[in-house]
């Protein structure tokens, strides 16, 4: 069968082809392109297999359907764990080879225990995870993390095996043992398509079981990828975000140090609305919370906004939006920890507030960034 989407694209001319997997489980020309992509993804069981020839991505993604996939691949007809790696590290080659490798990670899946139906998120098969990133010789990762997706139900044969070990994201983060040999120095992580994992980093009192069981999200990656930085990215529209930001500074900070956290490095950006200035519905305003440091830095972007209440209906066009904003920082020494956190705002928003308030309210959050708009 071939894919429509791609038929009449000539295969020398593609250098990037993400998103595909909704339509083709990997086909002969969906194949071919993978062979030529300098970025692909989320990769397919039949396009993995049939890679033979040494290829180098900058960028390759994968799923979390595809580590069950293959999971399930190497427990089919197994007796024993060795005879169920033995078929792991013939299907997992060293042709293949990456910079950075991208999980794609849905949030949310529908299983049965017993013939009775659960709705969470879905444990993964570590060793398969392991293999890919040491055989791929990965340098960083970068996870998506998705609120749903279209394969919504889960059938995985190799839990019941019990030849790999399960990892849950959402788990407590003491459940996850530290890895021994995946030292990675980089993971970056990437909200934008999240709620639930959003939910749990953003929110002190979260809305839903799922939100509440992610604030130990950092604390498994640190033990499963053992890296010395970490990047998150919470550029996205799925939370209108109805906290304060000296919340969410708060809560931040408490779930990155859940498991005291040593020679650590963490960057987040943070895209907020005026609103969040405030307490609540409350006129007063937020302040900064002790334990960050305002740093003199200036930082802007300029990035896309989709409103939130144009979602659903989808914008005429997508704007590109100037953001400004501050970066604070949470710094110990002793255990060789660094927070920094740049929280940004829309430029246009900034200047249409007083300018009083830097005056009257110096030590809040308001009045440092209305030093921007001067």
């Amino acid at each position: 069968m071939r894919c429509k989407p791609i038929r009449y694209i000539t295969g020398e001319s593609v250098r990037k082809l993400i998103g595909l997997e909704e339509v083709c489980e990997g086909c002969g020309n969906c194949a071919n392109m993978a062979k030529r992509c300098v970025e692909y993804g989320p990769l397919r069981f039949q396009v993995l297999k049939g890679i033979k020839k040494p290829i180098h991505y900058r960028k390759l993604h994968i799923s979390d359907k595809l580590l069950a996939i293959v999971a399930n691949h190497c427990t089919l007809n197994s007796t024993t764990k060795e005879e169920c790696f033995k078929k792991l590290n013939n299907i997992i080659r060293r042709s293949i080879s990456c910079d950075t490798l991208v999980l794609w990670i849905c949030e949310t899946r529908a299983y049965y225990i017993n013939g009775v139906r659960r709705n969470a998120h879905f444990p993964m098969p570590r060793e398969v995870l392991n293999v890919m990133i040491k055989k791929w010789k990965a340098k960083t990762i970068r996870m998506n993390m998705i609120s749903c997706t279209s394969e919504k139900i889960c059938r995985e044969n190799w839990i019941d095996r019990g030849y790999f070990t399960k990892i849950k994201l959402d788990d407590p983060y003491w459940k996850t043992g530290q890895s021994g040999d995946s030292k990675l120095q980089h993971v970056s992580v990437k909200v934008s398509d999240s709620y639930d994992c959003a939910g749990g980093l953003m929110y002190s009192n979260r809305k839903t079981v799922y939100e509440k069981s992610f604030e130990n999200y950092i604390a498994n990656l640190r033990r499963l990828f053992q890296m010395n930085k970490l990047s998150i990215d919470f550029g996205h529209w799925k939370h209108k975000y109805s906290g304060s930001l000296e919340e969410f500074m708060k809560n931040i900070l408490r779930v990155i140090q859940l498991e005291k956290q040593r020679k650590l490095e963490v960057n987040i950006q943070f895209f907020t609305e005026i609103c969040s200035f405030k307490v609540g519905n409350s006129e007063e305003l937020t302040e900064i919370p002790s334990e960050y440091s305002l740093l003199s830095d200036r930082v802007e972007c300029i990035r896309m906004f989709v409103p939130f209440e144009i979602v659903e209906s989808g914008p005429e066009r997508l704007n590109m939006i100037k953001w400004v904003g501050r970066r604070f920082q949470v710094k110990d020494m002793d255990n060789h920890f660094t927070l920094n956190l740049n929280i940004y705002v829309k430029e246009t928003e900034l200047r249409k507030l007083d300018n009083g308030l830097m005056q009257t309210h110096p030590n809040s959050l308001i009045g440092v960034f209305l030093q921007l708009a001067t």
